[in-house]
């Protein structure tokens, strides 16, 4: 039987939806669901499965770390709502099996509609939180995928806006 590989051991400068790594974690966006754009997830480098596992070093970097994707993506998407919303997750829900990495979902969440437009395509697409203010919607069934020019055109907007400046040892990813 072959051994499933770790989409969070893939190498950094391969990850085509990688935007940033600092020294313990790295951001990478959903590639299965962009139904609000910039959907992230922030991923121990280490395989650590458990937050109480976090030595206090992990913990400051992190808060410096996620501070700024969350001002990044305010400041990217729908800049002059003074209220952005911005969910935060930890789902530790594969942590009984080995090799685990702590990981957290960044879910934005827009009270405008969000238009973007596909770099490849040039096809106007608009992004409508339909449950903005309540639970996101976790049905897989409902999630939206986006072509890979739009992909890294979401990157690109997102490190246009993020401040690494301060986080020791980080760095965007080239894309």
């Amino acid at each position: 039987m072959e051994t499933p590989v770790c989409p969070a051991c893939t190498p950094f400068e391969s990850q085509t939806t990688a935007i940033a790594r600092t020294r313990f974690f790295h951001a990478f966006l959903d590639s299965r669901d962009q139904k609000t754009p910039g959907r992230l997830f922030i991923v121990t480098h280490e395989h650590i499965p458990a937050l109480r596992e976090w030595p206090e070093e992990y913990w400051i970097e992190f808060g410096k770390f996620e501070r700024s994707l969350e001002k990044a993506l305010k400041e990217a998407f729908d800049p002059k709502e003074p209220r952005k919303l911005i969910n935060l997750e930890c789902k530790m829900n594969l942590a009984r099996a080995e090799g685990t990495h702590t990981h957290w979902h960044i879910l934005p969440r827009y009270q405008n509609a969000i238009t973007l437009t596909d770099p490849e395509t040039g096809e106007v697409l608009i992004f409508q939180d339909s449950f903005f203010g309540k639970p996101y919607d976790f049905d897989s069934r409902n999630y939206r995928k986006v072509s890979s020019a739009l992909m890294t055109a979401i990157i690109k907007k997102i490190q246009e806006k993020l401040n690494l400046s301060g986080i020791e040892g980080a760095q965007f990813s080239s894309i």
